[in-house]
C-alpha cells in the first residue's frame, strides 16, 4: 500500500535539509560600491572569509566607466554567491544638505552602481537570499570612518594599525591576516579604507538577520 508513501519518503530529507541551515552559520556579502573601485567581504558572524578589491582603471566616459565597472564585478559577485549566502547588503547613497553640485552628482552615479550591483547579486544568488541596500545613516550612524573600522576590525579580533592622514582608516596589522582571510594577500593598504566597510556592511546585515 503506496498511500502516503510519497510524503513519508519527502519529509524526513526536508526535515534533515533545514537542520543542516539551521545548523550552519549565517553567511553574509557586503559590498562598498565605487565607479573606480569596489570592495567585496565575505563573513560570518565570527570570521571573515573573504576579501576582495575590484579595482575600475578605465578612463573613458563617466557613463562607459561605470558600465565597466558592472562588467568587471558581475565574475566577483558571481563568485562571492557561489555558496550559500543568507543576505547580500551594498551601501546604498544618501545626499547630504551642504554638498555641492558636483557632491551630487558623484552620489548618482554611485547610486546607479550600487543599483546595478544588487542586480548582479540578485541573479547570481539563491532564491531565499536577501538583498539590503541600506543608507550610510542607517548602518554606521555619523560615527567617523576611523572609529568605525576600529570597531569592526575588533569585533572580528583583528589587531589594526591607523592610516590616511587627514581621512584616517583601519587596516589590519601583521601579517597573520594575509594567512587567514582569502583574498586578503592581494590588498593594498590603502584598499582596506573600502574593504572595512564591506566588512561592516555584511556584519550589518547578519545582525538584521538575528532581530
Amino acid at each position: 500500500d503506496h498511500d502516503g508513501g510519497e510524503s513519508d519518503d519527502v519529509r524526513p530529507a526536508e526535515s534533515s535539509s533545514r537542520d543542516r541551515l539551521l545548523e550552519s552559520p549565517m553567511i553574509a556579502v557586503g559590498v562598498d560600491p565605487g565607479v573606480t573601485g569596489t570592495a567585496l567581504a565575505l563573513v560570518t558572524p565570527e570570521q571573515i572569509l573573504r576579501v576582495a578589491y575590484v579595482q575600475n582603471k578605465g578612463d573613458g566616459l563617466p557613463e562607459q566607466t561605470k558600465l565597466h565597472m558592472l562588467r568587471l564585478l558581475h565574475p566577483a559577485v558571481e563568485s562571492f554567491c557561489s555558496s550559500h549566502v543568507d543576505i547580500f547588503v551594498v551601501e546604498g547613497q544618501q545626499n547630504y544638505r551642504k554638498s555641492g553640485n558636483a557632491k551630487v552628482e558623484g552620489l548618482f552615479d554611485l547610486a546607479q552602481v550600487a543599483g546595478g550591483i544588487a542586480s548582479l547579486a540578485i541573479v547570481a544568488g539563491s532564491s531565499d537570499m536577501k538583498v539590503r541596500i541600506p543608507l550610510p545613516a542607517e548602518w554606521k550612524k555619523q560615527v567617523p570612518k576611523d572609529v568605525h573600522h576600529a570597531r569592526i576590525l575588533h569585533r572580528y579580533g583583528i589587531a589594526f594599525s591607523k592610516g590616511g592622514g587627514e581621512d584616517p582608516y583601519c587596516y589590519p596589522s601583521g601579517c597573520a591576516v594575509a594567512a587567514k582571510i582569502k583574498g586578503a594577500a592581494m590588498l593594498n593598504k590603502s584598499d582596506w579604507k573600502h574593504v572595512c566597510d564591506a566588512v561592516g556592511l555584511a556584519a550589518w546585515g547578519l545582525d538584521m538577520l538575528r532581530r
